[in-house]
């Protein structure tokens, strides 16, 4: 069967069972909770586990796997809001990668469910914890991310530059206002 003709049959299935998907504004709303630190609100939405929520997409016919690919896609979507949100781009994935690999040797669909619920909460009282400390501008922000995406690379003021879009004489400026440091002391406190 070619992928147009899949699709077709897939769309049928899901009209003919009355399928429906999860809304997006909750959806929306749930990683925007995430991703300003709201504990509470999180929460809220945490109390019913992932394997009872209704319109999750069918992705393997097997139970468990199925949760696993959700599990997997909503820890990198969280990750993503977490970094637009001033998680430093290695602890969000690190954070990520950790509960997927936690998540892949699960073999009941209620650990995965508890799994997921502990790291939507780890996520948010790290977010929390960031909104009370400083946050970043969006160009410091920039040059942390490839900082950590480079570390063991040589750090220039020009790819700052590139990278935040600003000159390389205000970028470094800015950088050592926001963070206290000079690039050199903030790339080898992060190699140490």
């Amino acid at each position: 069967m070619d992928d147009k003709k899949k699709l077709f049959y897939r769309e049928f299935v899901n009209r003919e069972n009355d399928f429906v998907r999860a809304p997006l504004v909750p959806e929306t709303e749930f990683f925007s909770a995430i991703k300003t630190g709201n504990v509470k609100k999180v929460k809220e939405l945490c109390r019913e586990p992932l394997d009872e929520k209704n319109g999750l997409g069918v992705l393997s016919t097997n139970p468990l796997r199925n949760l696993k690919y959700h599990f997997v896609i909503t820890a990198a979507m969280i990750a993503r809001s977490c970094i637009e949100g001033g998680m430093e781009f290695s602890r969000a994935y690190s954070m990520s990668d950790v509960y997927i690999m936690e998540a892949d040797i699960m073999t009941d669909v209620k650990e995965i469910s508890s799994l997921h619920k502990k790291m939507c909460l780890e996520y948010t009282s790290e977010m929390k914890r960031i909104s009370q400390k400083r946050i970043y501008s969006k160009y410091v922000n920039a040059c942390l991310n490839f900082i950590y995406e480079n570390l063991h690379d040589k750090i220039t003021a020009k790819k700052l530059a590139e990278v935040s879009g600003l000159s390389e004489s205000y970028i470094l400026r800015l950088f050592h206002k926001e963070t206290g440091k000079t690039v050199q002391e903030y790339v080898l406190e992060k190699k140490n």
